[in-house]
C-alpha cells in the first residue's frame, strides 16, 4: 500500500492495525494536507446490510465538530475497500504517555477534562463512541487532546453494526453491559472513560485477568483497588469520581459526562495543595544543604537581603466565553450574556485589566492551551466555565486559572434556580477579587454589586436581543427590537435596555437601511439611558457616533465630549478607545490617534478592528503604504465584510495600485443593493474605469440621501466624482463634507484622488475654509 494513490490520497506510511482495520498516514493531493485513512476490515464490509448500517452511522459521526474530537473528513469507497478519511493528529496517545510514566496529576486532570468535554459534545448529538481507550485519545505537542476513531461510533437509535452475538470495542475498557452484548448508550462511554482515567492515575487497569473471560468476569463482578494503593497523595474527591464512573449499574453512574467533568474541575483546584504536601517531605532533606550554601554565600560576602516584590501593580484576567452544556445546546445567548456581564463588571476595577469581549470571544468553542491563550491576550489569569440550563434549573461552573503554571486559583460549581443567576454573578466576581487580592474602592465595590436588569425574564430578553444585534442584518435587527421592547414592557424604564434600543436603531443607519428617523430614535434612547445612568459607557459611545451626524461646528465637540465621559466612567472601554482613536485620526491629529489606538489594542488585543484603526490612523495622515498593510490584515481577518473590503480597496486606490484595487472589486462577492459599503466599492471601480454612466446609475436617491448626512461618506463620494472627472459634482459633495465636519486639512492637501479638481478656485476656497476650522478646533478636556 505504501506509495499507492487511492482516490486522491497518496499512502505515506502505516500507522497501526486493529480488529476493525488498518490505519495509514496519507497526503491529500487536492488540498495538500496530511490525513489518516482507516481501511475497514473486508470481513466486516462483506455483509451488505452491515455495510450500509456502518456507513449511516459513520456519516452521523462525521457531523461532529469539536476541538477535542478528531475530524472525519469523508467516507469513501475504492472497490472492494471502504475507508474513512480523518484528521491526522501528530502527537502521542495517552497509552504511550502512560507507558512513559510522564503524567503528573495536573496533566492527568487537564487531559481528563478535555476528553470529557469532547465526549459530551458527541453525546449531545446522540453519538456513542463504544471504544474509549488510551490508544484512541491523542495529545498533540501543545497539549491539545483529541478523541480518535469516532468513525466506529454508534448513533443513538440506529441499528447495531455487528451481527447478533458479536461485540465491538476493546475488552479491558468495556462496560458491564457492553461485554454482555447488551445494547449500550452514552453511559457505557462514561464507564470506559473512568477505566482510562484509573489507568492514567495508577498505571494499571482496574479490571484484569489472565485471559479475556477472566477480564470480563472482573468487569461484571469485581471492584477495582482504591487509587491510594498505587498512588500517593490522591486529591480529595478523585476516588469518588472513579467510583461513580465505574459503577456496575448504569443507573448508578454519572448520567451525563458533563457532571463528571464538573466534579473533575472541582478536584483540579486541590492539586496544588497535594503538590505542596508532597514537596514538604523533600524540604527537610534540603534544609541542611541550603544552610551550608547560605553560610558559604555569607562568607563570600555576596548574599543580599531577599526582598518580596512590592504588592500592587496592574493585574489582568481574561474571561473566556462560557461553554453551553445544556441538553438542547440552545443556551448560547445565555452563556455569552453571562460572559459579557462578568467582563463588564470586572472591567470597572481600575487595577484589573480585562480584555474586551471581541478579543475574549475569539476563543469561543475553541479549547486551547491556557498558557497560549494567556500569552495571546497578555493576561496573568483566565476565567473559564460552563452553563447547563434545563428549564428553571441552572448549573454554572467556573474556574480561575493561573496562566504561568496552569494551576487553578479557585473553582466552584453552582447548582441553583434560574432566578439566582444574579447571585451567581456576584459570587464569581467576589471570588475573583478575593483570589487576586484586589483592594476595591467603595465605588468599585458598589459597581460590582449592581445589576443592570433585575428581572430575570427581561434579562434573558436583553441577552437574546444583543445576540441578534451582533448579526448585522435587517431581519435580526427586527427581532432585537421585539426582544428589547418586550423587556421594557416588563420592567419599565431601564438604562441598559434603552442603550440597547439606541444601538439597534443606530445599527440600521450604519448598515445603510435606516434614515434620519432611526438616528433621531437612536439619540432619544441614548439620552433616556443617560438620564437613568449618567455614566453608562455604551450610551455615551453611541452619542459620540450620533453627534457627528449633526451640522458642524458642534458635532466634533460633542463627539469628543461624550467619548471622554465614557472613558471617565470606564477607562478600559474598548468601544470608547476605538471611537476616540478614529475621531482624532479623522480630524487630523495623528499623534493623539495613535496613542488611543495603542490603548485600544492593549485592552482588546485580538479584536480584528485594531488593524482598521491603525489603517485609518495612517490613511488620514497621508501614509498610504502602511495604511494598505493594515487594511489588508483587516480584510484578511474578515473577507466577507463589505466594510473591510471597501477600506482595503480604497487604500489600494490611494496608494496608486489601480490593478489590485480592480481585482479586489471583481472578486466574487454578493453585493447588497442596500449596503452603502458595497455601493462605495462599485462606485470606486467605476471611477477608476472612467465609467460615468454606471456610476450615475449607482447614485440612487436613497444612496444620495444616506451619504448627504454623513461627512465621511460625503467626502468619499467627492473623491470618486473627482477621479471620474465630474468636477462640479465632486466640489458639491466636498463642500457638504466640510460643512458636515470633514476638517482634516492636511489629508485634503495630500489626497491624490482630488488632484483633478485642485486647479478650481472653488476648491481653493474650500481648502482655505477647512484649514481655518482645522487650526481653530479645540478638543474638549
Amino acid at each position: 500500500m505504501i506509495g499507492k494513490t487511492i482516490s486522491h490520497y497518496k499512502i505515506l506510511e502505516k500507522l497501526g492495525e486493529g480488529g476493525m482495520g488498518v490505519v495509514y498516514k496519507a497526503e491529500d493531493t487536492r488540498l495538500k494536507r496530511t490525513v489518516a485513512l482507516k481501511f475497514l476490515n473486508t470481513e466486516l464490509m462483506r455483509d451488505p446490510q452491515a455495510r450500509e448500517r456502518f456507513l449511516h452511522e459513520a456519516q452521523a459521526a462525521s457531523s461532529l465538530n469539536h476541538p477535542n474530537i478528531a475530524v472525519i473528513y469523508e467516507i469513501n469507497e475504492d472497490e472492494p475497500q471502504c475507508f474513512i478519511c480523518m484528521e491526522y493528529v501528530e502527537g502521542k496517545s495517552i497509552k504511550q504517555l502512560i507507558e512513559e510514566k510522564t503524567l503528573s496529576m495536573a496533566d492527568i486532570l487537564k487531559m481528563a477534562v478535555a476528553t470529557g468535554e469532547g465526549l459530551y459534545a458527541a453525546h449531545q448529538k446522540g453519538i456513542v463512541h463504544r471504544d474509549i481507550k488510551p490508544d484512541n485519545i491523542m495529545v498533540t505537542g501543545d497539549g491539545l487532546v483529541k478523541i480518535m476513531d469516532f468513525g466506529l461510533a454508534k448513533y443513538t437509535g440506529a441499528s447495531r453494526v455487528t451481527r447478533e452475538g458479536t461485540t465491538l470495542g476493546t475488552v479491558p475498557y468495556m462496560s458491564p453491559e457492553q461485554v454482555q452484548g447488551i445494547d449500550v448508550d452514552h453511559r457505557s462511554d462514561i464507564f470506559s472513560f473512568g477505566t482510562v482515567l484509573y489507568e492514567m492515575i495508577t498505571g494499571r487497569l482496574p479490571f484484569r485477568g489472565e485471559h479475556e473471560a477472566a477480564v470480563i468476569y472482573s468487569i461484571i463482578h469485581e471492584a477495582p483497588e482504591p487509587l491510594a494503593r498505587y498512588k500517593a497523595e490522591v486529591p480529595e474527591g478523585l476516588q469518588h469520581v472513579i467510583d461513580k464512573a465505574l459503577a456496575k449499574a448504569k443507573e448508578e453512574r454519572y448520567q451525563h459526562v458533563d457532571e463528571m467533568v464538573s466534579d473533575l474541575r472541582t478536584v483540579v483546584r486541590l492539586v496544588p495543595l497535594v503538590v505542596k504536601k508532597s514537596r514538604k517531605r523533600k524540604k527537610v532533606a534540603l534544609c541542611a544543604a541550603v544552610g551550608m550554601v547560605l553560610l558559604l554565600l555569607l562568607a563570600l560576602g555576596v548574599l543580599r537581603l531577599w526582598q518580596k516584590p512590592a504588592a500592587g501593580g496592574e493585574k489582568s484576567i481574561a474571561v473566556l466565553p462560557f461553554a453551553d452544556f445544556s441538553p438542547q445546546k440552545d443556551q448560547e445567548y445565555f452563556c455569552d450574556g453571562l460572559t459579557e456581564e462578568l467582563i463588564n463588571r470586572l472591567s470597572h476595577i481600575q487595577k484589573l485589566r480585562v480584555p474586551a469581549r471581541t478579543s475574549a470571544f475569539i476563543f469561543k468553542d475553541k479549547m486551547g492551551d491556557i498558557k497560549a491563550i494567556g500569552e495571546k491576550l497578555k493576561v496573568q489569569t483566565v476565567l473559564e466555565g460552563s452553563v447547563r440550563k434545563a428549564g428553571d434549573e441552572l448549573r454554572v461552573t467556573a474556574q480561575l486559572i493561573n496562566v504561568a503554571d496552569g494551576y487553578h486559583l479557585w473553582s466552584e460549581t453552582y447548582d441553583r434556580k434560574l432566578a439566582d443567576v444574579f447571585a451567581i454573578q456576584d459570587e464569581i466576581s467576589a471570588a475573583i477579587v478575593h483570589a487576586l487580592q484586589l483592594k476595591l474602592t467603595p465605588q468599585e465595590a458598589q459597581g460590582l454589586a449592581q445589576h443592570a436588569i433585575e428581572n430575570i425574564k427581561a434579562y434573558e430578553l436583553y441577552l437574546k436581543a444583543w445576540r441578534q444585534i451582533y448579526r448585522f442584518d435587517e431581519k435580526s435587527l427586527d427581532s432585537a427590537f421585539v426582544f428589547l421592547q418586550t423587556a421594557i414592557d416588563i420592567v419599565g424604564d431601564n438604562a441598559q435596555l434603552y442603550s440597547g434600543m439606541s444601538t439597534a436603531y443606530a445599527m440600521r443607519a450604519n448598515i445603510g437601511i435606516g434614515q434620519e428617523d432611526d438616528l433621531v430614535k437612536a439619540e432619544e434612547y441614548a439620552k433616556k439611558a443617560l438620564a437613568l445612568n449618567p455614566g453608562l459607557a455604551s450610551a455615551l459611545v453611541e452619542l459620540n457616533i450620533l453627534s457627528i451626524y449633526d451640522a458642524y461646528p458642534k458635532n466634533w465637540y460633542n463627539a469628543f465630549r461624550y467619548t471622554k465621559r465614557a472613558l471617565a466612567a470606564n477607562p478600559f472601554s474598548s468601544d470608547a478607545l476605538r471611537a476616540l482613536a478614529i475621531d482624532y485620526a479623522q480630524i487630523g491629529r495623528p499623534e493623539e490617534a495613535l496613542k488611543y489606538a495603542d490603548l485600544f489594542e492593549k485592552y482588546d488585543p485580538l479584536n480584528h478592528w485594531r488593524h482598521a484603526v491603525r489603517g485609518l490612523c495612517c490613511h488620514y495622515d497621508g501614509r498610504f503604504e502602511p495604511a494598505i498593510q493594515h487594511f489588508r490584515m483587516f480584510y484578511q481577518a474578515d473577507s466577507t465584510s463589505p466594510n473591510a473590503r471597501t477600506l482595503y480597496m480604497q487604500a489600494l486606490a490611494y496608494g496608486g495600485k489601480w490593478d489590485e484595487a480592480l481585482a479586489l472589486a471583481d472578486r466574487k462577492q454578493a453585493p447588497s443593493a442596500r449596503n452603502v459599503q458595497d455601493i462605495f466599492a462599485l462606485l470606486l471601480k467605476c471611477a477608476i474605469l472612467k465609467d460615468k454612466e454606471d456610476a450615475l446609475r449607482l447614485m440612487t436617491p436613497e444612496f444620495v440621501k444616506t451619504c448627504r448626512r454623513d461627512f465621511e461618506w460625503s467626502f468619499y463620494v467627492a473623491d470618486r466624482m473627482s477621479l471620474l472627472g465630474a468636477r462640479e459634482e465632486a466640489l458639491d459633495w466636498l463642500e457638504n463634507a466640510i460643512t458636515r465636519g470633514f476638517i482634516n486639512y492636511p489629508f485634503l492637501q495630500c489626497n491624490p484622488l482630488l488632484d483633478p479638481v485642485r486647479d478650481e478656485e472653488r476648491f481653493r476656497n474650500l481648502m482655505a475654509r477647512a484649514k481655518k476650522e482645522w487650526q481653530n478646533f479645540e478638543v474638549p478636556e
